[in-house]
């Protein structure tokens, strides 16, 4: 059965440049927010959901200002942090529970892209 729907993916943290966390469960003013269409897969079959946590993923990453080019481990540890976190509020937005069974095992993910 195909789901219909979209969610948003938002950033907890202000944003790399400006480097201030908020409390967990907010969205800072003038965080970015960005919506993940699903709406043209099955996310109750396997490749539906890996293609969806695809995407929440790369929004999430985008959200959090992308990868740091820099070797700076402050910087890494934030946006690996917020990219986590935007993730999982992501995927539990979703409501899947294939989605939200292949965010839950990263071992299984890493090996499936290879």
């Amino acid at each position: 059965m195909k789901q219909i729907g979209k969610i948003a993916v938002m950033t907890i943290c202000a944003g790399l440049l400006g480097g201030v966390a908020a409390h967990a469960g907010t969205v800072p003013e003038g965080g970015m927010r960005i919506s993940v269409a699903y709406d043209d897969l099955n996310v109750s079959h396997p490749a539906g959901a890996r293609i969806l946590l695809a995407r929440i993923e790369e929004a999430a990453s985008v959200v959090c200002g992308g990868a740091p080019e820099t070797s700076d481990l402050k910087m890494q540890m934030f946006y690996r942090t917020c990219a986590q976190e935007a993730t999982a509020r992501a995927v539990a937005a979703v409501g899947q529970p294939l989605v939200a069974a292949l965010y839950g095992r990263p071992m299984q993910r890493v090996a499936a892209r290879h």
